[in-house]
């Protein structure tokens, strides 16, 4: 009865090593490529095949210039400040110790010869009250100029101005009144003007004259002495034909 039972036994032990020995199956076949994107044109996306000439310069809108709104241009400027005479009349008498500041007023005519450029004359009255009673000064001047405008083609004109010319001043101290004559060597004054309209013009500027003596009415002033004044002010301008 032993007999058969071991025979399967055996059988069975023989059997499970082959099993665990069974090779795998081998792999199936590769799955099958994926065709590329179609390109939509070009290359690549979004590019048509032209390449572009870096070479070629790209040409750059040229802006024309302001017009000339100063050449050929007639000007006239009338002013009013607020002045300040500084310096001396002669040995022993200044005019800051004589003189106090006090209104005054001026001219400017004009012809534009340039874009930026004004040549023309001007001229300067001023009233300036004494320290004592009764004492003043009447001082007129008057010469040519030199103005530059900065800019154009906007409202607002500021400018610079540079001047020579002659001054004389009657000083009158009471008793006597003395005249005094001289050479304005130096006139220089900043400013800007604001244009209303196309002919119309307002706006302030600063001033400082400088100069000698070189005369007086009632007897001899030896070799000169330095004059100065200090204008603060504010001025009108008409411009024909207009900007």
């Amino acid at each position: 009865m032993r007999s058969p039972t071991l025979l399967g036994l055996a059988a069975l032990a023989f059997s499970a090593p082959a099993a665990a020995q069974t090779p795998p199956p081998p792999p199936g076949p590769p799955p099958p490529a994926r065709n590329p994107p179609e390109p939509t044109g070009g290359f690549v996306d979004g590019f048509d095949g032209e390449i572009p000439d870096f070479d070629e310069e790209e040409e750059i809108p040229v802006v024309p210039p302001a017009e000339n709104e100063l050449g050929g241009h007639f000007t006239l400027a009338p002013s009013i400040a607020w002045s300040a005479p500084r310096g001396r009349f002669e040995s022993g008498l200044q005019a800051r110790e004589s003189l106090d500041a006090g209104p005054g007023f001026g001219a400017e005519v004009g012809v534009g010869v340039g874009r930026h450029v004004v040549l023309g004359g001007w001229v300067q009255y001023l009233t300036l009250p004494g320290d004592c009673s009764g004492c003043s000064a009447q001082s007129i001047a008057g010469g040519g100029f030199l103005r530059y405008h900065l800019v154009q083609g906007v409202k607002f004109d500021p400018w610079v101005s540079f001047g020579m010319g002659v001054r004389s001043t009657t000083l009158d101290l009471g008793p006597t009144e003395t005249t005094y004559r001289g050479f304005e060597w130096f006139r220089l004054a900043v400013g800007g003007d604001w244009y209303a309209t196309k002919v119309i013009a307002f706006g302030p500027f600063f001033e400082i004259d400088a100069g000698h003596y070189l005369d007086v009415s009632n007897g001899s002033i030896g070799s000169g002495r330095p004059h100065a004044s200090l204008h603060a002010g504010f001025r009108g301008v008409l411009n024909i034909p207009g900007r």
